[in-house]
């Protein structure tokens, strides 16, 4: 009887040796970058940290806060 077999007789035995990544360098052409964020460009920095307190020069108040100028009926 034969023992030889299909896969036995065209196996042929080899390793496969680890793959080396190919590191590309990068040319730094010094191109200009935006140095501010959109966040910054939407909110700017008030630099409100010194607890400066901000005044209205004519505040609105609400109307029913007014006092009543005119004539009634009832006194």
């Amino acid at each position: 009887m034969s023992m030889k077999t299909t896969s036995g007789d065209t196996f042929k035995n080899f390793k496969v040796g680890p793959r080396t990544k190919e590191i590309k360098k990068v040319n730094d052409d010094k191109k200009p970058i935006v140095g501010f964020s959109s966040y910054q460009k939407n909110f700017p920095n008030w630099k409100n940290g010194q607890n400066d307190i901000f005044h209205e020069k004519h505040p609105q108040y609400p109307f029913y806060s007014l006092p009543f100028k005119g004539e009634s009926n009832y006194k």
